[in-house]
Protein backbone atom coordinates (compact mmCIF):
# COMPACT_ATOMS: atom_id res chain seq x y z
CA UNK A 1 0.00 0.00 0.00
CA UNK A 2 1.47 3.34 -0.87
CA UNK A 3 -0.14 6.89 -0.94
CA UNK A 4 0.00 9.05 -3.98
CA UNK A 5 0.71 13.13 -2.89
CA UNK A 6 -1.36 15.55 -4.91
CA UNK A 7 0.39 17.11 -7.46
CA UNK A 8 -0.34 20.74 -6.66
CA UNK A 9 -1.35 22.71 -3.73
CA UNK A 10 -5.34 22.82 -4.80
CA UNK A 11 -5.63 19.05 -5.91
CA UNK A 12 -6.88 18.26 -2.20
CA UNK A 13 -7.58 14.14 -2.47
CA UNK A 14 -5.14 11.61 -2.04
CA UNK A 15 -5.37 8.90 -4.23
CA UNK A 16 -4.19 5.28 -2.24
CA UNK A 17 -3.25 2.13 -4.38
CA UNK A 18 -3.28 -1.12 -3.63
CA UNK A 19 -1.21 -3.99 -6.02
CA UNK A 20 -3.65 -6.31 -4.21
CA UNK A 21 -6.75 -5.46 -4.84
CA UNK A 22 -6.84 -3.03 -7.78
CA UNK A 23 -4.18 -2.79 -10.64
CA UNK A 24 -3.71 0.20 -13.34
CA UNK A 25 -2.81 -0.60 -16.54
CA UNK A 26 -0.44 2.31 -18.00
CA UNK A 27 -3.20 3.98 -19.41
CA UNK A 28 -5.37 4.75 -16.32
CA UNK A 29 -2.61 7.22 -15.22
CA UNK A 30 -2.86 10.92 -15.98
CA UNK A 31 0.82 11.90 -17.41
CA UNK A 32 0.47 14.73 -15.82
CA UNK A 33 -0.30 13.80 -12.15
CA UNK A 34 3.06 13.12 -10.59
CA UNK A 35 3.47 10.87 -7.65
CA UNK A 36 5.89 10.48 -5.29
CA UNK A 37 5.92 7.60 -2.73
CA UNK A 38 4.76 8.98 0.93
CA UNK A 39 8.18 9.57 3.05
CA UNK A 40 6.93 7.63 5.85
CA UNK A 41 7.05 4.35 3.83
CA UNK A 42 11.05 3.79 3.80
CA UNK A 43 11.94 1.07 6.57
CA UNK A 44 15.28 1.35 7.32
CA UNK A 45 17.58 -1.20 9.45
CA UNK A 46 17.45 0.65 12.39
CA UNK A 47 14.12 1.32 12.27
CA UNK A 48 13.30 -2.64 11.55
CA UNK A 49 15.55 -3.50 14.73
CA UNK A 50 13.55 -1.09 16.97
CA UNK A 51 10.27 -2.35 15.99
CA UNK A 52 11.68 -6.22 16.54
CA UNK A 53 13.44 -5.52 19.65
CA UNK A 54 10.43 -3.61 21.11
CA UNK A 55 8.16 -6.69 19.64
CA UNK A 56 10.06 -9.02 21.54
CA UNK A 57 10.21 -7.16 24.21
CA UNK A 58 6.55 -6.63 24.42
CA UNK A 59 5.44 -10.13 24.96
CA UNK A 60 8.44 -11.79 26.59
CA UNK A 61 7.39 -9.81 29.57
CA UNK A 62 4.15 -9.95 29.01
CA UNK A 63 4.10 -13.48 29.03
CA UNK A 64 7.15 -13.43 31.92
CA UNK A 65 4.85 -11.52 34.14
CA UNK A 66 1.37 -13.54 33.38
CA UNK A 67 3.60 -17.19 34.08
CA UNK A 68 4.95 -15.31 37.15
CA UNK A 69 1.27 -14.55 38.22
CA UNK A 70 0.31 -17.88 37.45
CA UNK A 71 2.49 -19.15 40.07
CA UNK A 72 2.18 -16.79 42.20
CA UNK A 73 -1.95 -16.79 42.39
CA UNK A 74 -3.50 -19.87 40.52
CA UNK A 75 -4.20 -19.96 36.75
CA UNK A 76 -7.72 -18.65 36.84
CA UNK A 77 -6.48 -15.36 39.03
CA UNK A 78 -3.99 -14.71 36.32
CA UNK A 79 -6.37 -15.21 33.54
CA UNK A 80 -9.33 -12.76 35.03
CA UNK A 81 -6.75 -10.32 35.65
CA UNK A 82 -5.48 -10.30 32.39
CA UNK A 83 -8.76 -10.47 31.16
CA UNK A 84 -9.84 -6.78 33.36
CA UNK A 85 -6.86 -4.97 32.16
CA UNK A 86 -8.83 -3.39 28.98
CA UNK A 87 -12.39 -2.82 31.36
CA UNK A 88 -9.98 -1.24 33.57
CA UNK A 89 -8.57 0.82 31.27
CA UNK A 90 -11.47 1.76 29.70
CA UNK A 91 -13.05 3.01 33.09
CA UNK A 92 -9.66 4.63 33.92
CA UNK A 93 -9.71 6.94 30.67
CA UNK A 94 -13.37 8.10 31.34
CA UNK A 95 -12.47 8.91 34.80
CA UNK A 96 -9.63 11.13 33.54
Amino acid sequence: LWVALPASADDSHTKIWTDDFHHHSSNDVDESETTTPAPHSTLTWSIFLFLLLKGLLDNVLSDYLWARAVILTSATVASVGVGLTIPMAFVADWIM
